[in-house]
């Protein structure tokens, strides 16, 4: 009984040092903007990642200045649309390795309007736009969504080890999904630090 005790506290105070996931802050416009952090893969993934992405893109140029500008030889279409190929794959895999490391995806909760885009640090997505009156947040079970309000009864391990989506639900019918994961625990709060937010201000109907 008392190690059950004692490796329960241990659990707990894992948990409660755990850095979270996301970012909530409000915007000079009053809006509320929060930010769901990727999670990092392993150093050394990310780092083959991005020594590939270089290696492919750094080919076509040593060419270029090696065979190419010295003896003045014009470019064959074949050639120039294989390096080109290059360059998408290299730049392809070096905005994975961005993803990987410093992603983030933002929602911004504006006059009625939510904003989403993700941000890669050295660039953004194209960024989009649904117009709401009303808004709550679920969380995804089996490509299900679900109200927080089912949560209530489950432990604290659960919540902490189990991962989901975060689910906004417009005007009652249009679902948008977050393409990033986090705990259960990261979800309900999430909800009950965004939720009255959104509540409190004056062009969200009640």
């Amino acid at each position: 009984m008392y190690i059950a005790w004692i490796q329960t506290s241990i659990r707990y105070l894992i948990y409660s040092l755990m850095e979270n996931r996301y970012k909530i802050a409000v915007g000079s416009d009053q809006s509320v903007i929060l930010e769901l952090l990727v999670a990092k893969k392993k150093r050394y993934a990310r780092y083959i990642l991005l020594t590939t992405a270089s290696v492919i893109f750094l080919i076509p140029v040593i060419i270029i200045l090696v065979l190419f500008l010295p003896s003045g030889e014009p470019l064959q279409f074949g050639i120039l649309f294989s390096f080109i190929i290059s360059w998408l794959c290299g730049g392809y895999l070096f905005r994975l390795y961005l993803w990987n490391t410093y992603g983030r995806e933002v929602y911004v909760f504006g006059t009625r309007k939510l904003t989403y885009y993700a941000n890669y640090r050295l660039m953004k997505d194209r960024y989009k736009e649904w117009s709401y009156s009303k808004i709550d947040i679920y969380y995804l079970s089996n490509n299900e969504v679900f109200p927080i309000s089912c949560l209530q009864n489950e432990s604290v391990e659960y919540l902490h080890q189990t991962q989901s989506s975060v689910c906004f639900i417009l005007n009652g019918e249009e679902i948008v999904v977050s393409h990033i994961q986090l705990s259960l625990a990261e979800v309900i709060d999430i909800y009950s630090q965004c939720i009255p937010s959104l509540y409190n201000k004056r062009w969200i109907a009640n």
